[in-house]
């Protein structure tokens, strides 16, 4: 099955190899990860590519969860969530938030 781009597993693999991204911009590495389905270079290198292009922390669980909304923001066509929006994006079930001791305030030790 090929991805939006036309890139196959096989082609992805070797790009993920061959450092094709060296020399771009954050935001065209990210303008390009963003259109593929298929991860065509490694995830370090995207995610940070991400952050540096939207200006902000990107929660690894955004890719997955609201990819389009990734791209919306990238594009310009939305702001930036709030934490709780992105927060939100994890089901109630599955969210656990661990505090570093003395980093909360209003949370009883």
């Amino acid at each position: 099955m090929n991805d939006d781009l036309g890139i196959t597993e096989e082609q992805a693999i070797r790009m993920v190899h061959s450092n094709w991204w060296v020399g771009m911009t954050p935001r065209d590495i990210a303008m390009f990860q963003m259109h593929a389905r298929r991860l065509c270079m490694p995830f370090h290198v995207f995610h940070a590519a991400m952050e540096e292009a939207i200006g902000r922390l990107v929660y690894t669980h955004e890719f997955a969860l609201d990819r389009h909304g990734l791209l919306q923001e990238l594009l310009g066509e939305r702001p930036a969530p709030t934490l709780n929006e992105i927060l939100q994006l994890v089901p109630a079930s599955k969210r656990v938030v661990v505090w570093p001791d003395g980093q909360f305030d209003g949370v009883p030790q």
